[in-house]
């Protein structure tokens, strides 16, 4: 219901709407790259004995899970985005090592764009979670 100049009786115009729309599909958005992002680096790398093995990938995945956006992007770019040279084994282990994970060899052009369009999505992400409200005025 509206009293007169277009705004309901909650304050909101079709305006303040569609604001609010794009705010929560933005929010969506950042959320989704945030998971896909993580389960990646989750599972960039895997690696142990036998015994240990699943409990040192779930370690990983707990420790990552708990990072905001900016970590794993960055990590992102340093393990994968990186030559995945060879890996040493731990010293003092008493059963067969093995390990595995995955880097995408490319060049530092990439790597730098890839860099510099990632912050630009932190970024992005960073303003509307923690800044924009202050600034937004729905009248």
């Amino acid at each position: 219901m509206t009293d007169g100049t277009g705004m309901t009786e909650t304050g909101r115009t079709p305006d303040v709407d569609e604001v609010l729309r794009r705010i929560g599909r933005n929010l969506l958005v950042f959320q989704h790259i945030e998971h896909l992002l993580k389960h990646l680096m989750s599972n960039t790398r895997f690696e142990g004995t036998v015994t240990s093995a699943q409990a040192n990938h779930e370690e990983r995945r707990t420790k990552i899970h708990k990072q905001t956006l900016g970590q794993p992007a960055g990590q992102f770019a340093d393990d994968v985005l990186a030559d995945a040279g060879e890996r040493d084994a731990p010293e003092n282990i008493s059963e067969a090592w093995f390990s595995f994970g995955f880097t995408i060899q490319t060049d530092s052009a990439f790597v730098e764009q890839h860099t510099a369009e990632m912050k630009v999505v932190v970024d992005a992400r960073n303003d509307l979670i923690h800044h924009f409200l202050p600034r937004w005025s729905p009248t």
